[in-house]
């Protein structure tokens, strides 16, 4: 009965700890819907699928070599984009968001290939 109980208690728990995060995840959702930055809340959980995927699937070389490339190639996007918009003129969010995204995806590709097996 003891048992019985304490399980229930817990399962109410995590019910109402779910029902908490279903609503706060639904305000989330909405305020992403209704913002101008919608794009850059719903790139969040874009990036952690992409890390997941990464992390579980074995690829060829050739691609952990591409993730490196895009990784160099998108901080060198940033340093430039950083530089520009400090000592010339400002810059339009959206193209630091490119070099940003291409900087995330080579540290998601190249990630996993860096890890060491024991």
């Amino acid at each position: 009965m003891k048992n019985t109980q304490s399980f229930l208690l817990m399962l109410l728990i995590f019910l109402a700890v779910g029902g908490v995060n279903a609503v706060l995840g639904l305000l989330v959702l909405s305020y992403a819907l209704i913002s101008k930055f919608w794009f850059v809340i719903l790139y969040i959980p874009s990036l952690v699928l992409l890390g997941v995927l990464f992390s579980r699937i074995k690829f060829p070389n050739t691609i952990y070599r591409m993730g490196g490339w895009s990784l160099v190639v998108g901080f060198l996007g940033l340093l430039g984009i950083v530089f520009y918009s400090i000592f010339i003129e400002n810059i339009d969010e959206k193209v630091l968001y490119i070099f940003v995204s291409i900087a995330t995806t080579g540290m998601i590709i190249t990630y996993p290939f860096l890890q060491t097996e024991k």
